[in-house]
């Protein structure tokens, strides 16, 4: 239930960090004086940090999730193949489909370069891993 609990909060403050890489939050807590303007090669470091934690937190909260299912080894099957289905889709999705408008739905005001497609569709390829893997190893429930 812990791990749940912070994987959500981490997964929350990655969303924040993602959307809002400039915060007065961040420059606090880096010491970052608010004359100082940020380059956009140092706002892309702080998403690709934020994608990182926001990864963790998934992480995190499906383990607390899957703590729940200890009882029935065919949910667990279960919940981790549908799981790893969701997620190659929405992964195939974006590959095909980076310049849709992912970032503008985080609330970025960006146009549609080839630096964001080229970062949209590394995080896709990622996704699509993490799901073959979810969907590959969530065979091992069958045989507990």
């Amino acid at each position: 239930m812990f791990s749940m609990v912070l994987g959500l909060t981490l997964l929350y403050v990655g969303i924040q960090i993602f959307r809002h890489p400039d915060a007065d939050l961040l420059r606090w807590f880096s010491q970052i004086p608010e004359e100082v303007v940020r380059s956009k090669e140092e706002l892309l470091k702080e998403r690709i940090g934020a994608l990182l934690t926001i990864f963790l937190g998934i992480v995190m909260s499906l383990s607390g999730a899957l703590s729940f299912f200890d009882s029935s080894s065919l949910g667990l099957f279960i919940f981790s193949f549908i799981l790893g289905l969701i997620t190659v889709i929405f992964g195939i999705y974006a590959v095909r489909n980076p310049e849709w408008g992912w970032l503008q739905m985080l609330g970025l005001d960006t146009e549609n370069d080839d630096l964001h497609r080229w970062f949209i569709r590394i995080i896709a390829k990622g996704v699509v891993i993490f799901g073959l893997l979810c969907m590959l190893l969530s065979a091992q429930f069958l045989f507990a």
